[in-house]
């Protein structure tokens, strides 16, 4: 299998150094013959090895040994490509420095040398892969290149998405979903497939207009990701009147719920695939990366755990990219993957002896590196959570450097030929709390893509020079030159997310319209910061004006903003003014956070696919109203507010008064999963709970003035119920048919003086939490038909005097494993429930009892019989003086405690403890005096 490896790791690097000698041909070397003789000599080589590929387990001992050569001249062609690579971006730097001039009297950097001596190493290296053919030619290898089948018919050529059927892992029955969908299950018809190819968009479809006339079509359009409504128009325009007797179909394909949106596909026309099993994610990743070659069981077990971890989607197990030297780095592959590919690198290191040093190409170490003399060749290199306080100068030597992590570590300080590294594409400065700033220069790196920090003194000065960047966490405004907006606005291919804090430094809109966020459509996560207590420019509403995103955003917090009103694009809705450049389409969290001055919120109810909304700390809204909701609708179509909405927080408005219920008439929070009203003092008012379909969780806490949330009742899906701390509230909705509710937790609703009607219906409730309802008088009955409780809290309610008749309450919980009880009214003098408590010996495994001033001395006695307790807590037992004898049955207890219980001055006979042989602590805590 060994040569299975050397052959894949080959062909890996030789398809790459073709493409990269494409590009190097372009550029302006005097040696351009010698560049496409080595490209001839290349392929000519990828064709050889094609051929030892085809008879792998036919290979004699010396192809193999050919195999091993072509191995090592691989990689040192690989090097030599580098080079160029890294020659051609000095030589540009140079340029821009305009340091020819004195470049000319150093033979290192003089254009001419440089050139001469790349090209002898292009001849020399050429000429080993003419000699390794000729090897090839005498081993009897034939030159093999395997040419994929042209595609005929369509109009027009181009890339395509055809695929090998027999290749398709997994999808069997989406497949068969897609035909009834197209054809209707049981119709069964032939479809004339017009392949439409390289049109280069889709509003293109003139030359297909003569093909398609008077047929049934199957127009496929796939991978879609083009969600302007404007582009759809037009295609539909295109298609109609083409065949108007005939019926056609088009089947879009998208990783983008909004393009289903744009193209108005009905629900029951939409087909979303699930995750494939781990056992074909692992057959995709096999066949892929060695096809029908044997595999070890260790390398097996490896497999399968990245196929697990692929979490079922198959683009993951297939996106694999390698560099020119085989190794997998995050800057051009899923995270996930290279996760993986870190957790099983072959790298072999002793006590920081390395062996065959010349050859590494990736490095992760934990200790100090002052080696680079023999790792020249090296392409990624990790200290990630080393101890180390600094870097040798020569780390600028390793020219091919592409992958640098020092995440983690305590470098102070890096050297300044760090900014020699032009190969460079990653660079990891995560957590490096001891690293002041970078060294200038590193504007150089202009290869760099990705840039990783999590604190704004790493960011490079003249960040802008940076064009090649695609990842940069954090853009800290300043007002010194080389940090401010418009520097942002030259990284145009900047995506994924991005924190822009020290927003008090822009002057005014004109200046924030120089980050040009509204044209990176990559960036799918932005952060705007204004940085509290710092003076700065007032023209806050302007700024944000200016700082419009794309409307590819898929996610937006507005952080300490102290403008009174949030800007026009914010409020946008689908359809409006079709001048704006932001469309809320794509939008699907909001964050709305210390925004102290705002007076109103935002028209948020029309985003269509908008599932995650926090708003926390606007201490001036005062109402919820309509303008919550809506800015205008389109009467010809229903309205449905805030549709795809699953989780809403609301919290920490100091004046908001009310929260106002929608018009009846119009659906809204159809999908709403999760309500968080959190420390809203002032609110008294909030719509019916009826309102929310979908709810599964409510959390309602520290709001002291609310006093009513609606009197019909919940959603039949609500899970989880918590009201805390609203003082006012006198009643809760029914619970009756809640069988879904798993839990309810009830505490400082003082106004509450009966706990909700229904709750013998809640089925599957597993925890029953009432704390601090200080009037409530009784529990009902029906507690004792609570059969899957698993957790029962009935704690500091004072005025709390009548449980169920005793036979029937607490017994009955078979289910019961924790219990926690009193204090009670001071009309009651011992604690209720226990009678039947015994019934919980094989499942109570936590109990805590809390007295109060009437309660009778003795601990209750029905307690002697939990021989299952493992953790019994004691508080406040006035009147206790002695410990029973029958505390020792309690066989299987862990922890025992006695809080303040001040009386108790006796414990068991040591036999009776004795037979605790569990008991690992005993606390007893806030007595006077002990004996034994």
């Amino acid at each position: 299998m060994g040569e299975a490896f050397i052959s894949a790791s080959v062909e890996v690097t030789l398809s790459k150094a073709i493409s990269i000698l494409e590009d190097q041909i372009k550029l302006a070397w005097d040696f351009k013959d010698d560049l496409n003789q080595f490209r001839s000599s290349l392929t000519l080589t990828r064709a050889f090895l094609q051929d030892a590929e085809s008879r792998r387990r036919q290979l004699d001992e010396p192809v193999k040994v050919w195999l091993e050569q072509l191995s090592d001249i691989a990689c040192e062609a690989d090097d030599v490509l580098d080079e160029l690579a890294y020659e051609h971006l000095r030589m540009k730097v140079d340029t821009r420095k305009r340091t020819q001039v004195s470049n000319f009297f150093s033979p290192s950097k003089n254009p001419l040398a440089v050139t001469l001596k790349m090209a002898r190493k292009v001849k020399t290296i050429s000429q080993s892969i003419k000699d390794v053919n000729s090897r090839a030619t005498e081993l009897g290898l034939q030159q093999r290149v395997q040419v994929s089948a042209p595609v005929s018919g369509g109009v027009g050529v181009g890339s395509h998405s055809l695929v090998d059927s027999s290749r398709v892992v997994g999808r069997e029955a989406d497949v068969r979903r897609l035909v009834d969908l197209l054809i209707g299950s049981t119709t069964h018809q032939t479809l004339s497939i017009a392949s439409i190819l390289g049109m280069g968009g889709l509003g293109k479809t003139t030359l297909a207009k003569s093909e398609l006339k008077e047929k049934n079509f199957l127009l496929v359009l796939d991978d879609v990701w083009d969600e302007d409504i404007k582009t759809w128009e037009d295609l539909k325009g295109s298609l109609q009147g083409i065949n108007e007797s005939k019926q056609s179909w088009i089947l879009v394909t998208s990783r983008s719920e909004n393009v289903a949106l744009v193209k108005e596909t009905p629900l029951d026309h939409r087909h979303h695939l699930k995750a494939v099993i781990d056992g074909d994610c692992w057959s995709i990743i096999k066949e892929r990366a060695l096809g029908s070659c044997p595999l070890s069981p260790e390398l097996e077990a490896i497999g399968k755990d990245i196929a697990h971890r692929c979490g079922g989607v198959p683009l993951v197990a297939t996106d694999v990219e390698k560099e020119l030297y085989g190794c997998i780095t995050s800057c051009k592959m899923h995270d996930l993957v290279h996760e993986l590919a870190q957790s099983v690198s072959p790298i072999r290191q002793q006590q920081n002896v390395f062996d065959g040093v010349k050859l590494w190409h990736s490095l992760f170490l934990n200790s100090s590196f002052n080696m680079v003399r023999d790792f020249k060749g090296l392409r990624v290199l990790k200290f990630g959570g080393a101890d180390i306080k600094s870097l040798p100068d020569s780390i600028g030597k390793l020219k091919h450097l592409r992958y640098f992590d020092i995440s983690g570590t305590r470098i102070w300080s890096l050297p300044k030929s760090i900014a020699q590294l032009y190969l460079l594409e990653t660079l990891r400065l995560l957590m490096c709390d001891m690293l002041k700033q970078l060294p200038e220069g590193m504007k150089d790196l202009v290869n760099l893509r990705h840039l990783y920090i999590s604190d704004g003194r790493h960011l490079p000065t003249e960040l802008g020079c940076l064009t090649s960047l695609q990842t940069l966490p954090l853009f800290d405004v300043a007002t010194e030159r080389g940090r401010g907006t418009e520097d942002l606005g030259f990284l145009v291919d900047l995506g994924g997310k991005l924190v822009i804090s020290g927003l008090e430094n822009v002057r005014d809109k004109e200046e924030a319209r120089g980050a040009r966020l509204l044209e990176k459509k990559k960036l799918h996560k932005l952060t705007y910061k204004w940085n509290r207590g710092r003076k700065g420019y007032s023209k806050q509403e302007e700024v944000l004006e200016g700082l419009e995103p794309n409307s590819n955003l898929k996610s937006l917090s507005i952080e300490d903003y102290k403008g009174e009103y949030y800007p026009s694009w914010l409020s946008q809705k689908i359809g409006g003014d079709p001048s704006a450049a932001f469309q809320p389409m794509s939008l699907v969290e909001l964050h709305l956070l210390c925004c102290k001055n705002v007076k109103n919120l935002p028209s948020l109810g029309q985003y269509p696919n908008l599932k995650f909304l926090e708003i926390k700390h606007l201490d001036n809204v005062r109402r919820i109203g309509n303008e919550f909701y809506m800015n205008g609708c389109d009467e010809n179509k229903p309205l449905v507010l805030f549709p795809a909405l699953e989780f809403f927080t609301l919290g920490y408005m100091a004046e908001a008064k009310e929260w106002l219920e929608v018009d009846p008439t119009i659906h809204a929070f159809p999908s709403l999963k999760v309500l968080k009203i959190i420390q809203c003092d002032n609110l008294y008012s909030v719509p019916r709970m009826s309102r929310f379909s979908c709810l599964e969780k409510l959390e309602i806490t520290l709001c002291s003035r609310l006093g009513w949330i609606g009197d019909e009742a919940f959603s039949s899906g609500l899970k989880r119920i918590t009201i805390g701390g609203c003082r006012s509230l006198g009643s809760i909705p029914s619970l009756d048919g809640l069988s879904s509710l798993l839990e309810i937790k009830l505490y400082g609703c003082r106004g509450l003086t009966s706990l909700p009607s229904g709750l013998s219906t809640c089925t599957s409730l597993g925890r029953l939490v009432i704390e601090d309802c200080s009037n409530l008088r009784s529990i009902p009955g029906d507690i004792e038909q609570l059969n899957s409780v698993e957790e029962l809290r009935i704690v500091y309610c004072r005025r709390l005097k009548r449980f169920p008749e005793e036979s029937l309450a607490l017994g009955c919980l078979t289910r019961l494993k924790k219990l926690e009880l009193g204090p009670f009214s001071k009309e009651v003098e011992e604690f209720p429930g226990l009678a039947s408590i015994h019934h919980l010996h094989s499942s109570l495994k936590e109990l805590e009892l809390i007295g109060w001033e009437t309660l009778q001395c003795s601990l209750p006695h029905q307690l002697q019989h939990l021989t299952a307790l493992e953790h019994l807590e004691i508080r406040y037992f006035d009147g206790l003086n002695a410990l029973p004898e029958w505390l020792g049955n309690l066989s299987s207890l862990r922890g025992l405690k006695f809080i303040y219980c001040e009386n108790l001055e006796h414990l068991p006979s040591k036999q009776a403890l004795q037979r605790l042989s569990n008991l690992r602590l005993f606390d007893v805590h806030g007595r006077r005096r002990l004996h034994l």
